[in-house]
C-alpha cells in the first residue's frame, strides 16, 4: 500500500510506515439490492469537470438518486445519480474543505472533516440535505477535530477520530443527535486511539483502528479488541468494517477478513482469492455480493467473499487506488484517487425483502414494553436475518436477530399510549413495516391491595354477614380466601370459601352466623391481606 494518501500524514502501523487511507463510509442496507454481476461491470468516471470539489475522492454514499462524495476540496452532492455535482465548502459551514467521509439519513448529512492550515476540521452536520452545516469539535466533546469516519443510528452519532498534537483521538459517541459527545479511547479497551471507521447495529458497535477491530456489545461503553493474533484478522491494522447480522467484514492491511460468529474469529481473503491487492481500504456487502476497495482496484465477490473479480482503470476506474466503495440499486460507486467512478452495468435481476411481520403485540411494564410478533409469511429472496421494532410516539427501537420474535423497548413514558410496528431484514434490505399493534400504556408497578366493608344481613333465611370488597393489582379471576375469628378465639382461621375477583376487581362473600365475627380477606398465597372488620351481634 502506498505511504501517502493525497496529503494525509503517515502513522506507523503494525506493518510499517503507512498513510491513513480513507475506507468506506458504510450505510444501512435499507434501500440496497443485490449487486451487479461482476462480469457485467464497467465504470464511467466523474472529476472536477463534473463539479467534484477535487479528483481525490475519499468516500462516497448514496440515497436514491442523491450521491454524496467526500473530496479533499469539499463535500460534493449530486441529485441526478452522479451525472453532475455541486460542491459545499466552508462557506456552507463545513469544518474544513478536506472531507474524509460522509453518511446521510433522509435530510441529515454528516461530513467527517480534517484540520488544515486554514480550517479547524470536525464533524459537520446538516439537517437540510447539505445546504448548510453546523460544526462539532473538541469543544463539543470530540476526541479530536481530525474526524475520519461517521455513522448514525437514530439520534446516536458515532465519530471516528485520530490523534493530533493536541488531542487524544478515539471513538466519540453522541446520544443527542451530535450536539455533544463522550469519547472512548484505549482506556476503554479500544485497540488504538487512531480510529478510521465505525459501524453500529443496535447496541453492537464496531470500530476499525490501527490496533485491531474493537467490538462493543453495550452501545460503546466498553470494547473487546480483535487482532491478527487472537482472531485471525488478515492484519491488526483495520481500515473499515461492515456487518450484516452476525457476519462481520473487516477491511485490513492484509486482506478482507470475514467472521460468521459476530467477530470472534475470522477467515481471511487475499490476492490468492482474486483480490486486486491485500491492502483493502473499504468493504461493503449487499446480499451475497461483497465489494472491496483495494489499492489495486475494486474487487467484487458474488459468492459471499469466497472468490473475487478485480476491476481497474481498464474497466473505466479513475484510478486503481480505491478508497471506498458503495452499491445501491445495481449501481456501484468507487471513490478513487482520480475521481468518483460509477458503474453503468445493467440492473441486476430483482430481489425482494421480506414481507411485513404480523400480529404485533405490546405488553406494557414500568417505562417499557415487551413486544412480540409473528414471522413474515414471505421471507423474500434471502433468509431473514434481523427484526427491528419501533414504537410511536417517540420512535424508540430495538433490533434482534433471527430466530427471536420478541424484544423489549425501554425508556418509554408511563401514562402514554403507544403502538408498535415491526419490519424484517434480509440480503435485499428492509421489508415493509407491519400493521400497528393495539395501543398499550406503560404504567408504574401497582402494589396489590384488598379493601373490604361489611354489614349484618339475612343470609339465605338466617342471620349472617355480607362482605363486599375491591382489589387492585390482582386481576380478574384471582382467588381470595376469608379468614375469620370468633370471640374467645386467639387466632384467625381460614374459611372454606373460594372468592373470585370479578372483571372490575370487586368481590362479595357472605356467611351465616349470629355471633360477633372478626373478618379479613387474603390472597390465596396469603401475601396480600385486607383491613380487618368486626361485625357485632345486633
Amino acid at each position: 500500500m502506498s505511504t501517502t494518501r493525497h496529503g494525509y500524514r503517515s502513522w506507523i502501523g503494525t506493518a510499517g510506515a503507512l498513510a491513513i487511507a480513507v475506507g468506506l463510509v458504510v450505510g444501512a442496507p435499507h434501500s440496497a439490492v443485490a449487486g451487479a454481476p461482476a462480469s457485467a461491470l464497467t465504470f464511467t468516471n466523474r472529476t472536477t469537470a463534473d463539479g467534484l470539489g477535487s479528483n481525490p475522492v475519499s468516500g462516497v454514499y448514496a440515497v436514491g438518486s442523491t450521491v454524496y462524495a467526500a473530496t479533499t476540496g469539499g463535500l460534493s452532492i449530486s441529485t441526478n445519480g452522479g451525472t453532475s455535482f455541486t460542491n459545499d465548502d466552508t462557506t456552507s459551514g463545513l469544518g474544513s474543505t478536506f472531507v474524509n467521509g460522509v453518511y446521510a439519513t433522509d435530510d441529515t448529512v454528516y461530513a467527517a472533516t480534517a484540520p488544515t492550515s486554514d480550517d479547524s476540521g470536525g464533524l459537520s452536520i446538516s439537517t437540510d440535505g447539505g445546504a448548510s452545516f453546523s460544526n462539532r469539535t473538541t469543544a463539543n466533546g470530540l476526541g479530536s477535530n481530525d474526524v475520519f469516519g461517521v455513522y448514525a443510528v437514530g439520534s446516536t452519532v458515532y465519530a471516528a477520530t485520530t490523534p493530533t498534537s493536541d488531542d487524544s483521538g478515539g471513538l466519540s459517541i453522541s446520544t443527542n443527535g451530535g450536539a455533544t459527545f463522550s469519547n472512548r479511547t484505549t482506556d476503554d479497551s479500544l485497540g488504538s486511539n487512531t480510529v478510521f471507521r465505525v459501524y453500529a447495529t443496535d447496541d453492537t458497535v464496531y470500530a476499525a483502528t490501527t490496533g485491531g477491530l474493537s467490538i462493543s456489545t453495550d452501545g460503546g461503553a466498553t470494547f473487546s479488541n480483535r487482532t491478527y493474533a487472537n482472531s485471525g484478522l488478515g492484519s491488526t491494522f483495520v481500515w473499515a468494517v461492515y456487518a450484516v447480522g452476525g457476519t462481520v467484514y473487516a477491511a485490513t492491511l492484509g486482506g478482507v477478513s470475514i467472521s460468521t460468529n459476530g467477530g470472534a474469529t475470522f477467515t481471511n481473503r487475499t490476492t490468492a482469492n482474486g483480490l486486486g491487492s491485500n491492502g483493502v481500504e473499504g468493504v461493503y456487502v449487499v446480499g451475497s455480493t461483497v465489494y472491496a476497495a483495494t489499492d489495486a482496484g475494486v474487487s467484487i465477490s458474488t459468492d459471499g467473499g469466497t472468490s473475487f473479480t478485480n476491476y481497474t482503470t481498464a474497466d473505466g476506474l479513475g484510478s486503481n487506488d480505491v478508497f471506498g466503495v458503495y452499491a445501491v440499486g445495481g449501481t456501484v460507486y468507487a471513490a478513487t484517487n482520480g475521481g468518483l467512478s460509477i458503474s453503468n452495468a445493467p440492473p441486476p435481476p430483482p430481489v425482494f425483502p421480506p414481507s411485513a411481520p404480523r400480529d404485533v403485540v405490546g405488553v406494557p411494564g414500568d417505562r417499557e414494553a415487551e413486544l412480540s410478533w409473528t414471522a413474515p409469511v414471505d421471507a423474500g429472496s434471502f433468509p431473514t436475518s434481523t427484526y427491528q421494532a419501533v414504537v410511536s410516539p417517540g420512535g424508540q427501537t430495538c433490533l434482534v436477530s433471527v430466530p427471536a420474535l420478541t424484544c423489549t423497548i425501554s425508556g418509554l413514558r408511563n401514562g402514554t399510549a403507544y403502538t408498535a410496528t415491526v419490519r424484517a431484514l434480509n440480503g435485499a434490505g428492509w421489508g415493509a413495516y407491519s400493521a400497528a399493534s393495539a395501543a398499550f400504556t406503560p404504567e408504574p408497578p401497582v402494589t396489590p391491595s384488598i379493601s373490604i366493608t361489611g354489614t349484618r344481613a339475612d343470609v339465605r333465611g338466617r342471620p349472617g354477614v355480607v362482605v363486599t370488597g375491591t382489589t387492585t393489582g390482582l386481576g380478574m379471576g384471582a382467588i381470595l380466601r376469608p379468614w375469620i375469628r370468633f370471640p374467645g378465639q386467639t387466632s384467625y382461621s381460614q374459611g372454606t370459601a373460594s372468592i373470585l375477583v370479578d372483571v372490575q376487581g370487586g368481590f362479595t362473600w357472605d356467611r351465616r352466623t349470629a355471633k360477633t365475627i372478626y373478618i379479613s380477606i387474603r390472597s390465596e398465597d396469603g401475601t396480600v391481606e385486607s383491613n380487618r372488620l368486626i361485625l357485632r351481634t345486633t
